[in-house]
């Protein structure tokens, strides 16, 4: 210990007595620290407002806008509107989008934002079934600086968001004026449901007539059919025959009349309820584009409204099994295959709506992808009605008019076989067979066409009901209510209905007192590297401490290191908390983490240089600049390459950071103390790797020095 005390006071008497020695000192430990402020300062608010508003970005609407319902409509003034009142990037507005662009390319601008002519028109396509997705044109120029985009992309972002916001709450807005118009033209929902409930019932009555008319024809063609039956039986007397037979021919005219009228009225009713399949097809369409406008309207469909889509989907789809199986019996095949095939289409329809369920904004991509797949069931099935509607009618009218028609021709064999009176009673017997089985043919189309319509009559009495339970609905009140008195308040929920409550945990001022951790630790390091450059590590006169051995070399001399490793930490550390006036919760803890890492950063590029002499200096550069990429001082960890989290454990710089970070953002449990902690082992392991290191290393530092020697331009 003598031999150690006296090497260091030998150090100390050799720093006072030159004036060059005092000068180098004193540049090693204060060069290193305005390192480490200059850094800081620059650093120190580059995400505010009052910095990213200097970043110029040119904006351009060229949205020609669009017409609905006599309203004017332009979403691209909304966005230049919500833009001129944003402070966080320097946005500019040019006349044209040639004029952005080309300041782009010239680097005047750092990015361009235009918005298209047909802007306002894609983001309404909704209206028209299309769903074209509006775009905005974002040019940006990465060549001029590099964090610059990310910034800029940031701001994007921030657009893309207002861009969603202007759009929402300016359709919201018109659509509570309008609600607001109709209400006060008498025009408001609950009325319109009532007026469609009352005229659903009254077509539900006319139906009814209609049932009663067609059940009247029946009765006809049975009576006829017995007359038929009676004249064959009679068939032997010429003067009953003649009589009976005109009378026949009489009453079959009025039933095939009675009958004719009958089928047109059926075939009304047929395309009547085509119709209906296919208003029920376009508002279910309507429904589900405005549902799967956005992840809130889609939730809130599937828990209020879905379950009444899916019982009315249901009841569809019965009606539609009854008709086919109606119209089977009357032999319209084809009709009744179509038929057949629209149910089919309702019942994918239902299976695609069952499985809907609420979803977060995770899994609304999944969502909008099954869309396209509901939409296009609906579609097809909407086809198939309007081929019922086109080719229903006709196959109806073909056949029952073909049953009429063959009826007409033998009753008018029957009158002229009863005119001439020329031909035999035989012939006349057949003429009327044939009548009888004609007449039979219509009386089964007739009772099929009876029960068609009384099926139809129900399910339209069940809609007029729903209409009218609707219409009188306290909800559907209360949401009208909303729509007209509120609208402001509307637009302005709809465009931001969920609030990001945000709460910050160890919140810290500045950037750049964020970033003074891992400038004061660079600092640092890099003033023990000039030290161990600058200052020698060796004793030059060994002879003067007889009996002096390697490890009381090490210790004696490293005591100047000691001293410049103090220095600079207590220089940087307090030049940080006062001169640069960083944000630091624990300042006393905060100059001591930074002397005991100049303790621990001198040792280990002194035990470096000690025991391999120029060798040594280029680890302590190499250990400094795979510090500097990986050790999370800028960038997380987690982003860097897999090789610099593999060797991130063993970075001194990490635990000096995060023991200065625990002191300027606040502390968890014992982190300041376990980082002091392992700061220490590594002073230790230095000062091991550094005696143990000397007597092996020996034989290489003297060929290298041998080989300096030689070359007569090394130091």
């Amino acid at each position: 210990m003598r031999t150690i005390a006296a090497i260091m006071g030998k150090d100390l008497q050799r720093m006072t007595a030159s004036v060059v020695a005092i000068v180098t000192l004193m540049g090693l430990c204060i060069v290193p620290c305005l390192y480490a402020w200059f850094n800081i300062f620059s650093n120190w608010s580059p995400y505010d407002s009052e910095a990213t508003g200097r970043i110029r970005v040119a904006v351009v609407n060229s949205d020609q806008g669009t017409e609905i319902l006599g309203l004017q409509i332009n979403v691209g003034d909304k966005i230049i509107e919500a833009l001129q009142s944003n402070d966080s990037i320097g946005w500019e507005f040019p006349d044209s989008a040639d004029t952005a662009l080309e300041g782009v390319r010239a680097s005047d601008y750092y990015a361009a934002l235009i918005v298209p002519e047909d802007f306002t028109a894609h983001a309404l396509s909704f209206l028209s079934g299309s769903l074209e997705n509006p775009k905005l044109q974002y040019y940006e120029n990465e060549k001029k600086n590099a964090i610059a985009p990310k910034i800029t992309g940031k701001a994007k972002t921030a657009v893309q968001e207002q861009v969603n916001a202007a759009f929402v709450e300016t359709i919201a807005t018109y659509v509570s004026e309008a609600s607001t118009v109709l209400s006060s033209s008498g025009h408001d929902p609950q009325t319109l449901l009532r007026t469609l409930s009352t005229q659903t019932r009254q077509l539900s009555d006319r139906l009814s007539d209609a049932g009663g008319v067609l059940e009247a024809a029946s009765d006809l063609t049975t009576a006829a059919d017995n007359l038929i039956g009676l004249s064959e039986t009679l068939v032997g007397d010429a003067s009953k025959i003649t009589q009976a037979g005109g009378s026949v021919i009489d009453s079959a005219g009025e039933t095939i009349s009675d009958a004719d009228s009958g089928v047109q009225e059926t075939a009304a009713a047929l395309r009547r309820l085509s119709a209906e399949f296919d208003a029920d097809l376009q508002e279910l369409s309507e429904v589900l584009t405005a549902a799967f406008a956005d992840v809130n309207r889609y939730n809130d469909f599937v828990t209020s409204d879905l379950d009444s889509r899916l019982q009315l989907l249901s009841a569809r789809r019965d009606s539609a099994l009854t008709a086919a199986a109606d119209l089977k019996a009357l032999g319209l095949d084809a009709l009744a295959d179509r038929f057949a095939s629209l149910a089919e289409r309702y019942g994918k329809i239902y299976d695609r709506l069952n499985r809907l369920e609420t979803v977060t904004e995770d899994g609304w991509p999944g969502v909008q992808a099954a869309q396209q797949a509901v939409l296009e069931e609906i579609s097809e099935a909407q086809q198939i009605v309007a081929d019922i509607s086109q080719a229903g009618t006709e196959a109806l009218e073909s056949k029952l008019q073909k049953a009429i028609g063959a009826a007409q021709s033998a009753v008018n064999a029957a009158g002229a076989s009863l005119a001439g009176m020329g031909g035999s009673f035989q012939t006349l017997g057949g003429v009327l067979s044939r009548y009888g089985d004609a007449l039979d043919a219509l009386q089964g189309g007739l009772t099929g066409t009876t029960q068609a319509v009384a099926g139809l009559q129900d399910r339209l009495a069940t809609v007029s009901g729903l209409l009218e339970r609707l219409s009188e609905s306290e909800l559907l009140e209360r949401l009208t209510g909303v729509l007209t008195d509120d609208a402001g308040l509307i637009a302005e929920y709809l465009a931001s209905p969920v609030r990001m409550n945000t709460q910050v945990l160890y919140p810290v001022r500045e950037y750049g007192s964020a970033m003074a951790p891992f400038y004061t630790v660079l600092a640092q390091w890099v003033g023990a590297l000039l030290t161990a450059v600058l200052l020698k590590v060796r004793i030059k006169n060994p002879e003067q401490y007889p009996g002096l051995r390697p490890w009381q070399s090490f210790f004696g001399r490293y005591g100047l290191f000691l001293f410049v490793g103090l220095a600079q930490g207590l220089i940087v550390s307090l030049g940080d908390l006062i001169y640069v006036g960083i944000q630091c919760l624990y300042p006393v803890r905060f100059v001591l983490a930074a002397c005991l890492n100049g303790v621990c950063f001198t040792m280990i590029n002194y035990a470096l240089v000690f025991a391999l002499e120029n060798v040594g200096q280029a680890l302590g550069v190499i250990v400094l600049v795979v510090q500097v990429a990986g050790a999370g001082g800028t960038y997380p960890v987690e982003v860097l390459p897999r090789v610099f989290q593999k060797l991130y454990p063993a970075m001194p710089f990490r635990y000096a950071m995060d023991a200065m970070r625990e002191c300027v953002a606040g502390m968890y449990d014992h982190t300041y103390a376990k980082c002091l902690g392992v700061i220490a082992l590594f002073t230790l392991g230095a000062m091991a790797l550094g005696l143990a290191l000397y007597w092996p290393a020996k034989w290489l530092n003297r060929l290298i020095n041998e080989s300096k020697e030689k070359s007569e331009i090394m130091l």
